[in-house]
């Protein structure tokens, strides 16, 4: 068995126990692929592997050690390795595609991006994976380089030029708008459900940020085969959540976390994350679906299935960040598909697979209201009564420092410069002490959880932020100035 994990450096490490596995019955344990990013369709991140526990993982030993060779000062590798028959594929700081024998680190091939668009070898990127996928095509790897999808040979890294665009999809295409005007960037892979290739996409989060739409391409040649609209159309369900402004732009509402799949439903599974602007909604007044919002899509046609919206007309950047984990709970002895959804406010929305309605009970609570000019922060917000929260919903000035009664005396002085109060308190011109903050609860990492014990694994950041607002031009019909934020993560 080999475990692997990817350093900030730009490098690959291998670590196996072969004192370990040389104890190992016969028949017992043995390698496993992790075929898709984040283990399963279900992103469950849990392989049930019992090699090695907790009386034997500090023998632990480094077998191998791959440097990509490719790292900067503002390098940044999120990527979760995927491993498919021995091989283990990879994306570098500087957006190549690898390929690697698992068992001796050897680089099989390594594909560049930039040899097809200069733009890749300038602009600082990021990703977290690649996807695979097997028909009777033959085997292939999707590798997603800033605002576009290459699709490559999985065994020998060529480009395959039958593909979309001479290899590769433009994503800034079919959503509607000016390709020149969009910017978008694929942080997470997209998923894949029979021949549809499935994708979100991470956005600016300024005024003039792209649409979130959510989009399933051929696999096989690259067309554009559905859209489902984040921010919904004239017509569609969700329109009249939102109050228009004739001239404005809309953005955001995006799928930045990945997706997962259903495959016996024939479903896909995305959590949105806040419309633009982030923390000012005084040009998109109402609750604004499907921003912040749970979604099941059927994967072949886009079609809305069911939504479970985590937050109303947000203006706290609280995005999904993680994608829904796809569980099975067994409950008196009888098994009730569900899904979980990590939030940056540390709640954990746990909602029947087939209907979105919370298995546990959700309250919808006041919250405070804007004094920003122009602003209409939405009357309540949904509280899950359970699980209970993962971090805390406030900070007071009983949680502040005493180590020394100096710093006490600074630590107050500090804090009562700005606002504060409950979750939800709203970003002032002032400055607003947010708890948790837009960096708090749980990020793009999600959980993992173990179908064996119904337990979810997870870690958050109990961090706040300081958000405050600033007017920077006119709000609609010229009366006042609509701010936009300033902040800064403490």
């Amino acid at each position: 068995m080999t475990k692997s994990r990817a350093a900030l450096s730009g490098v690959i490490v291998s670590a196996a126990a072969a004192a370990v596995l040389s104890q190992t019955p016969a028949g017992e344990g043995g390698d496993l692929d992790w075929g898709v990013y984040r283990g399963d369709q279900k992103g469950s991140q849990y392989a049930p592997l019992a090699q090695i526990h907790a009386a034997n993982v500090h023998r632990l030993q480094p077998v191998w050690e791959y440097r990509t060779g490719d790292a900067t000062e503002r390098s940044t590798m999120h990527v979760n390795p995927v491993v498919v028959n021995g091989r283990m594929y990879v994306t570098t700081p500087s957006m190549k595609a690898v390929a690697l024998d698992a068992a001796n680190g050897r680089e099989i091939w390594a594909f560049d991006p930039s040899r097809y668009n200069e733009r890749n070898a300038v602009i600082r990127l990021r990703n977290r994976g690649v996807v695979y996928w097997k028909n009777a095509a033959g085997d292939r790897i999707f590798h997603f380089v800033k605002d576009r999808v290459y699709a490559l040979e999985a065994d020998t890294g060529r480009l395959i030029t039958s593909f979309g665009n001479g290899g590769h999809i433009d994503l800034r295409e079919n959503l509607g708008v000016d390709p020149a005007r969009v910017g978008l960037e694929m942080t997470s892979p997209g998923a894949v459900y029979q021949n549809f290739l499935i994708v979100g996409s991470r956005v600016n989060e300024s005024y003039d940020a792209s649409p979130g739409h959510i989009r399933a391409y051929d696999t096989v040649t690259g067309a554009f085969r559905w859209i489902f609209h984040t921010i919904p159309q004239p017509g569609e369900v969700g329109h009249d959540t939102w109050q228009w402004v004739q001239g404005e732009a809309y953005g955001g509402a995006n799928a930045w976390g990945g997706l997962t799949v259903d495959e016996g439903r024939g479903w896909v599974f995305c959590a949105t994350g806040s419309a633009t602007e982030d923390f000012y909604g005084g040009f998109r007044k109402g609750r604004n679906l499907f921003a912040n919002s749970v979604l099941a899509l059927d994967a072949t046609t886009g079609e809305r299935k069911w939504h479970y919206q985590t937050v109303r007309h947000d203006i706290w950047d609280y995005d999904n960040p993680p994608a829904p984990i796809l569980v099975t709970l067994t409950t008196g002895g009888k098994p009730r598909d569900a899904v979980l959804q990590l939030t940056k406010m540390g709640f954990t929305f746990v909602l029947d697979r087939d209907t979105g309605e919370p298995l546990f009970p959700v309250h919808e609570l006041p919250v405070p209201r804007s004094t920003v000019p122009g602003e209409e922060t939405w009357p309540s917000q949904p509280v899950p009564v359970k699980p209970a929260p993962l971090v805390r919903q406030a900070i007071t000035e009983a949680d502040l420092t005493n180590i020394t009664p100096e710093a006490r005396e600074l630590a107050l002085k500090e804090f009562r410069k700005y606002v504060s109060g409950p979750l939800y308190t709203p970003p002032t011109l002032q400055g607003t002490l947010t708890m948790p903050g837009h960096l708090g609860g749980s990020e793009w990492h999600g959980g993992a959880f173990d179908p064996a014990l119904n337990v979810l694994y997870t870690n958050v950041n109990d961090a706040p932020t300081i958000n405050r607002l600033r007017p920077v031009h006119d709000l609609p019909g010229g009366a006042e100035q609509s701010p936009t934020q300033l902040g800064r993560h403490i």
